[in-house]
Protein backbone atom coordinates (compact mmCIF):
# COMPACT_ATOMS: atom_id res chain seq x y z
CA UNK A 1 0.00 0.00 0.00
CA UNK A 2 1.40 3.62 -1.09
CA UNK A 3 1.98 5.72 2.25
CA UNK A 4 1.75 9.79 1.59
CA UNK A 5 5.11 11.29 1.66
CA UNK A 6 5.57 13.20 5.03
CA UNK A 7 6.58 16.77 4.27
CA UNK A 8 9.01 18.69 7.16
CA UNK A 9 9.12 21.92 5.47
CA UNK A 10 6.56 23.75 3.30
CA UNK A 11 7.24 27.55 2.74
CA UNK A 12 5.33 30.03 1.70
CA UNK A 13 7.08 33.62 0.11
CA UNK A 14 9.89 32.30 -0.85
CA UNK A 15 12.22 34.80 -3.06
CA UNK A 16 14.54 32.59 -5.62
CA UNK A 17 16.97 33.08 -8.17
CA UNK A 18 17.45 29.24 -10.53
CA UNK A 19 20.13 28.97 -12.97
CA UNK A 20 20.08 25.99 -15.34
CA UNK A 21 22.67 24.99 -17.99
CA UNK A 22 24.25 22.42 -19.70
CA UNK A 23 28.06 20.17 -18.51
CA UNK A 24 29.91 17.26 -20.14
CA UNK A 25 27.68 14.66 -20.06
CA UNK A 26 30.19 11.76 -19.91
CA UNK A 27 31.67 13.36 -16.95
CA UNK A 28 28.30 13.36 -14.90
CA UNK A 29 27.62 8.93 -16.29
CA UNK A 30 30.85 8.29 -14.47
CA UNK A 31 30.26 9.93 -11.62
CA UNK A 32 27.00 8.86 -10.66
CA UNK A 33 27.19 5.24 -11.44
CA UNK A 34 28.24 4.33 -8.29
CA UNK A 35 24.85 6.46 -7.32
CA UNK A 36 23.04 3.61 -9.43
CA UNK A 37 22.03 6.48 -11.22
CA UNK A 38 21.82 7.97 -14.77
CA UNK A 39 22.11 11.71 -15.62
CA UNK A 40 19.08 12.92 -17.95
CA UNK A 41 20.41 14.28 -21.16
CA UNK A 42 19.06 17.09 -23.55
CA UNK A 43 21.04 17.58 -26.47
CA UNK A 44 23.77 15.33 -25.79
CA UNK A 45 25.04 17.36 -22.47
CA UNK A 46 24.07 17.02 -18.78
CA UNK A 47 21.43 19.12 -17.51
CA UNK A 48 22.34 20.93 -14.34
CA UNK A 49 20.55 23.04 -11.71
CA UNK A 50 20.86 25.27 -9.23
CA UNK A 51 18.62 27.31 -6.68
CA UNK A 52 19.50 30.10 -4.68
CA UNK A 53 16.80 30.84 -2.38
CA UNK A 54 15.68 33.48 0.73
CA UNK A 55 12.97 32.02 3.25
CA UNK A 56 12.02 31.78 6.51
CA UNK A 57 11.71 28.70 8.71
CA UNK A 58 11.49 27.92 12.49
CA UNK A 59 11.16 32.14 12.58
CA UNK A 60 14.69 32.28 11.61
CA UNK A 61 15.15 33.74 8.07
CA UNK A 62 17.84 31.92 5.49
CA UNK A 63 19.54 31.79 2.40
CA UNK A 64 20.94 28.60 0.65
CA UNK A 65 22.28 27.66 -2.87
CA UNK A 66 22.13 24.06 -3.81
CA UNK A 67 23.58 22.39 -7.49
CA UNK A 68 21.71 19.33 -9.15
CA UNK A 69 22.35 16.93 -11.62
CA UNK A 70 18.93 15.75 -13.15
CA UNK A 71 19.13 12.55 -12.83
CA UNK A 72 16.78 9.40 -12.91
CA UNK A 73 16.58 5.57 -11.13
CA UNK A 74 15.46 2.55 -13.04
CA UNK A 75 13.76 0.55 -10.37
CA UNK A 76 12.73 -2.77 -12.16
CA UNK A 77 10.36 -1.58 -14.98
CA UNK A 78 9.75 1.98 -13.43
CA UNK A 79 11.73 4.94 -14.17
CA UNK A 80 12.19 7.63 -11.42
CA UNK A 81 12.98 11.24 -12.29
CA UNK A 82 14.40 14.01 -10.83
CA UNK A 83 17.75 15.20 -9.49
CA UNK A 84 21.25 14.10 -7.88
CA UNK A 85 22.05 16.74 -4.94
CA UNK A 86 25.88 17.79 -5.69
CA UNK A 87 26.07 20.30 -2.51
CA UNK A 88 24.19 22.65 -0.81
CA UNK A 89 24.63 25.66 1.21
CA UNK A 90 23.11 27.15 4.18
CA UNK A 91 23.45 31.03 5.61
CA UNK A 92 22.62 29.52 9.01
CA UNK A 93 25.18 27.33 10.61
CA UNK A 94 22.55 25.46 12.50
CA UNK A 95 20.48 24.68 9.63
CA UNK A 96 23.65 23.39 7.74
CA UNK A 97 24.28 21.27 10.94
CA UNK A 98 20.90 19.70 10.74
CA UNK A 99 20.48 19.19 7.37
CA UNK A 100 23.72 17.05 7.03
CA UNK A 101 23.56 15.05 10.55
CA UNK A 102 19.27 14.68 10.40
CA UNK A 103 18.36 14.65 6.72
CA UNK A 104 21.67 13.45 5.81
CA UNK A 105 21.70 16.51 2.81
CA UNK A 106 25.57 17.28 1.69
CA UNK A 107 25.09 20.46 3.37
CA UNK A 108 27.85 23.24 4.79
CA UNK A 109 27.84 26.50 5.89
CA UNK A 110 28.42 29.43 3.48
CA UNK A 111 27.70 33.02 3.37
CA UNK A 112 25.09 33.05 0.44
CA UNK A 113 23.69 36.21 -1.37
CA UNK A 114 21.28 36.49 -4.05
CA UNK A 115 19.17 39.12 -6.03
CA UNK A 116 16.16 38.67 -7.51
CA UNK A 117 15.55 41.86 -9.25
CA UNK A 118 17.08 43.02 -12.35
CA UNK A 119 19.97 42.74 -12.92
CA UNK A 120 19.67 39.22 -10.69
CA UNK A 121 22.85 38.26 -9.32
CA UNK A 122 24.18 34.80 -7.01
CA UNK A 123 27.40 34.66 -5.03
CA UNK A 124 28.51 32.00 -1.98
CA UNK A 125 31.38 32.58 0.05
CA UNK A 126 33.16 30.76 2.65
CA UNK A 127 35.91 32.15 5.30
CA UNK A 128 35.21 35.53 3.53
CA UNK A 129 36.50 34.63 0.47
CA UNK A 130 33.99 34.66 -2.44
CA UNK A 131 33.99 31.06 -4.78
CA UNK A 132 31.15 31.44 -6.96
CA UNK A 133 29.29 34.36 -8.53
CA UNK A 134 26.82 34.78 -11.35
CA UNK A 135 25.27 38.46 -12.00
CA UNK A 136 23.18 39.60 -14.92
CA UNK A 137 25.26 42.46 -17.08
CA UNK A 138 24.14 45.79 -15.52
CA UNK A 139 22.51 48.40 -16.85
CA UNK A 140 21.14 46.26 -19.09
CA UNK A 141 17.15 45.97 -19.80
CA UNK A 142 16.40 42.73 -19.61
CA UNK A 143 12.93 41.53 -20.77
CA UNK A 144 11.55 38.17 -19.64
CA UNK A 145 11.21 35.87 -22.36
CA UNK A 146 8.53 34.00 -20.41
CA UNK A 147 6.53 34.40 -17.52
CA UNK A 148 3.76 31.75 -16.42
CA UNK A 149 2.72 30.11 -13.41
CA UNK A 150 5.93 26.93 -13.01
CA UNK A 151 6.27 24.20 -10.66
CA UNK A 152 8.96 21.25 -10.42
CA UNK A 153 8.91 18.70 -8.30
CA UNK A 154 10.62 15.30 -8.03
CA UNK A 155 12.26 13.06 -5.63
CA UNK A 156 15.91 14.39 -4.89
CA UNK A 157 18.82 12.05 -4.87
CA UNK A 158 21.29 12.21 -1.79
CA UNK A 159 24.98 10.98 -2.36
CA UNK A 160 25.55 7.89 -0.11
CA UNK A 161 27.71 7.65 2.61
CA UNK A 162 31.06 6.51 2.00
CA UNK A 163 30.97 4.00 5.37
CA UNK A 164 27.97 1.90 4.14
CA UNK A 165 30.25 0.83 1.19
CA UNK A 166 29.68 -2.76 2.16
CA UNK A 167 26.01 -2.45 1.77
CA UNK A 168 26.33 -2.28 -1.97
CA UNK A 169 23.23 -4.25 -3.18
CA UNK A 170 20.94 -2.82 -0.39
CA UNK A 171 19.09 -0.29 -1.58
CA UNK A 172 18.58 1.69 1.86
CA UNK A 173 21.88 2.48 1.53
CA UNK A 174 20.95 4.87 -1.05
CA UNK A 175 18.84 8.62 0.47
CA UNK A 176 16.20 10.54 -1.11
CA UNK A 177 13.56 13.43 -0.73
CA UNK A 178 10.99 15.23 -2.37
CA UNK A 179 10.91 18.58 -3.26
CA UNK A 180 8.68 20.96 -4.98
CA UNK A 181 9.23 24.34 -6.18
CA UNK A 182 6.30 26.14 -7.85
CA UNK A 183 5.60 30.02 -8.83
CA UNK A 184 5.18 32.47 -11.24
CA UNK A 185 8.51 32.31 -12.99
CA UNK A 186 10.53 34.73 -15.21
CA UNK A 187 13.10 33.03 -17.73
CA UNK A 188 15.70 34.99 -19.02
CA UNK A 189 18.26 34.18 -21.16
CA UNK A 190 21.93 33.94 -19.76
CA UNK A 191 24.08 36.38 -22.60
CA UNK A 192 27.79 34.82 -23.03
CA UNK A 193 30.03 37.92 -22.84
CA UNK A 194 27.58 40.00 -21.16
CA UNK A 195 26.35 38.09 -17.83
CA UNK A 196 29.21 37.32 -15.97
CA UNK A 197 29.82 33.98 -14.16
CA UNK A 198 32.93 33.12 -12.03
CA UNK A 199 34.37 30.40 -9.97
CA UNK A 200 37.65 30.59 -8.12
CA UNK A 201 40.21 27.99 -9.35
CA UNK A 202 40.64 27.23 -5.71
CA UNK A 203 37.22 26.19 -5.12
CA UNK A 204 35.97 24.72 -2.00
CA UNK A 205 33.13 21.43 -2.14
CA UNK A 206 31.77 19.95 -4.88
CA UNK A 207 31.98 23.18 -6.61
CA UNK A 208 35.08 21.75 -8.42
CA UNK A 209 32.96 19.37 -10.27
CA UNK A 210 31.35 22.36 -12.02
CA UNK A 211 35.03 22.71 -12.94
CA UNK A 212 35.65 19.53 -14.14
CA UNK A 213 32.20 19.25 -16.18
CA UNK A 214 32.48 22.35 -18.35
CA UNK A 215 29.19 23.60 -16.82
CA UNK A 216 27.94 26.27 -19.29
CA UNK A 217 25.12 28.69 -17.33
CA UNK A 218 22.30 28.71 -20.13
CA UNK A 219 18.79 30.65 -18.40
CA UNK A 220 17.46 32.45 -15.42
CA UNK A 221 14.65 31.35 -13.67
CA UNK A 222 13.04 34.29 -11.13
CA UNK A 223 10.32 33.85 -8.48
CA UNK A 224 9.77 37.10 -6.54
CA UNK A 225 7.13 34.82 -4.38
CA UNK A 226 7.81 31.29 -4.43
CA UNK A 227 6.27 28.27 -2.69
CA UNK A 228 8.96 25.67 -1.43
CA UNK A 229 8.42 22.02 -0.22
CA UNK A 230 10.33 19.00 1.15
CA UNK A 231 9.74 15.72 2.58
CA UNK A 232 11.94 13.96 5.44
CA UNK A 233 14.47 11.43 4.18
CA UNK A 234 14.10 7.72 3.32
CA UNK A 235 15.96 4.99 2.00
CA UNK A 236 15.53 4.35 -1.92
CA UNK A 237 13.59 1.21 -1.17
CA UNK A 238 10.44 3.46 -0.13
CA UNK A 239 10.50 5.24 -3.60
CA UNK A 240 8.16 3.00 -5.82
CA UNK A 241 6.07 2.98 -2.60
CA UNK A 242 5.96 6.80 -1.50
CA UNK A 243 6.52 9.20 -4.55
CA UNK A 244 3.88 10.55 -6.33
Amino acid sequence: MNRPLQYVAKLEHVRDVTITGRANLDYWTDRLKSEDLVPIARDEHAQVLMIAAQGRFMNLDFREFSISVMARWQYQETTFDGAFLVQAFNSRRFFAWVERTVFEAPYDYADVTLNEEIPASISVAQSGRTQFRIKMKENVNKVAESSAEEVWSGPIFLPHRRADSQSHHQLNRYKWFYAEVRGVTSTYSFVDGFDEFHIQPEVFGELNSLVNSGFHPEQWKIRVDARHAKSKTYGREALPRICP
